[in-house]
C-alpha cells in the first residue's frame, strides 16, 4: 500500500466545493408570469385559482378602506354634533347667569350681581386658554412628527 502525501493534488485538502444558492423575490398579489406558468404545469388550474385569489384579497382591501372612511365621516360628525351641543348648553347656562346677575342689580345687589358675572365670564377665559394651549401644543407635536418624517430638523414654535 502507498502513503499518499497531504501536499498531493488529490488530497481532499485541495478539493474545493462550490455552492451556488438563487433565491426570488417579488412583491405583490401576483407571482412573477414565470413563476405562474410553473405553477400550471404542476397542477393546471392553480394559476387562475391563484390570480382569483388575488383579486378576491384586492375586494376585500377596498371593502375595508371604505369601511373606514365611513366610520371616521361618522366619529367626525358625532364630534361636530358633541361640541355644537356642548356650545349650545354652555350658551344657555351663561346667558341665565347674565340673566340672574342682571336681576341681582335691580333688586339692589350689586355686589352679588359682580361676583355672578366673573363666576359666569372667567371660566369661560380659563376654559378658552386652556383649550388653545392644548391645541398650539398638538400642532407642535403633529409638526415635529412631520418633520421627523421628511428627516427636517424640527422647528422652532413661537407663542404668540
Amino acid at each position: 500500500m502507498q502513503k499518499r502525501e497531504p501536499d498531493q493534488p488529490s488530497s481532499p485538502a485541495h478539493l474545493i466545493k462550490e455552492q451556488r444558492i438563487e433565491t426570488f423575490h417579488f412583491s405583490g398579489p401576483i407571482p412573477m408570469p414565470e413563476m405562474l406558468e410553473a405553477y400550471e404545469n404542476i397542477l393546471p388550474g392553480l394559476a387562475e385559482r391563484i390570480v382569483r385569489m388575488s383579486e378576491i384579497s384586492l375586494d376585500l382591501a377596498v371593502d375595508q378602506g371604505e369601511h373606514r372612511q365611513r366610520l371616521e365621516w361618522a366619529v367626525t360628525n358625532a364630534n361636530i354634533r358633541a361640541r355644537y351641543v356642548s356650545l349650545v348648553c354652555g350658551l344657555i347656562i351663561v346667558l341665565a347667569l347674565v340673566g340672574a346677575a342682571i336681576a341681582m342689580v335691580f333688586h339692589g345687589q350689586s355686589a352679588f350681581a359682580l361676583a355672578a358675572l366673573f363666576a359666569t365670564i372667567g371660566p369661560i377665559i380659563g376654559t378658552y386658554y386652556r383649550v388653545m394651549g392644548i391645541q398650539r401644543e398638538e400642532l407642535a407635536r403633529k409638526r415635529a412628527l412631520v418633520d421627523q418624517g421628511r428627516n427636517i430638523p424640527a422647528r422652532k414654535t413661537q407663542n404668540k
